[in-house]
């Protein structure tokens, strides 16, 4: 990522004098990153301030409460200072969260759970912890069909979700299948 934005500000790869530029595109590339899960999280508390009754009245408040909590913990300044590949981390998990908490009511549930499946994608790419992030998947669904009661509906939904989520995968971390035995040590 940071090779293709430095490549498209202009940036001479193969010399050696670029690296503190690579240096400050791969920060402010965190920082972008970073940004947006705070817009993310404080969507994720809307969304269910909105469901929860007592919070209703207050989504927006625990929206900004959400959202400005992320903004000042410590950690989070600190990874999004540097350029780490957590802050990436983060935006995917918390977009692929968001998106299964959307696919649970919506009526567009096909294109919240393929949202998902992308975003589930590139958070493997980005580091393999994320692989839990398959239960939250999995709930999802149950909670889907015990609302709609339509088993073909949610299975094929999350087969198409599975099946994007590899392609997603693989496409972006093609080492995976190209050199399996380094990249599972």
């Amino acid at each position: 990522l940071i090779a293709l934005v430095g490549y498209l500000c202009g940036l001479h790869l193969h010399d050696s004098t670029v690296l503190p530029a690579l240096t400050l595109v791969g920060r402010a590339v965190s920082a972008l990153f970073d940004s947006g899960t705070i817009v993310l999280t404080g969507c994720l508390a809307l969304v269910l301030a909105r469901r929860t009754k007592s919070l209703a009245p207050w989504a927006w408040m625990v929206a900004y409460l959400a959202a400005t909590l992320l903004v000042f913990t410590p950690l989070d300044i600190q990874l999004s200072h540097f350029y780490t590949v957590d802050t990436l981390l983060v935006f995917f998990v918390v977009l692929t969260l968001l998106a299964c908490v959307k696919y649970i009511d919506s009526e567009h549930a096909v294109w919240w759970l393929l949202l998902a499946g992308i975003a589930y994608g590139l958070a493997l790419a980005t580091k393999f912890s994320a692989a839990p992030l398959a239960v939250p998947f999995l709930v999802a669904c149950y909670l889907r069909w015990r609302q709609r009661h339509d088993l073909w509906d949610v299975s094929t939904a999350l087969l198409l979700a599975a099946m994007l989520t590899l392609i997603v995968f693989v496409l972006t971390q093609p080492y995976a299948l190209l050199d399996m035995s380094n990249y599972v040590q």
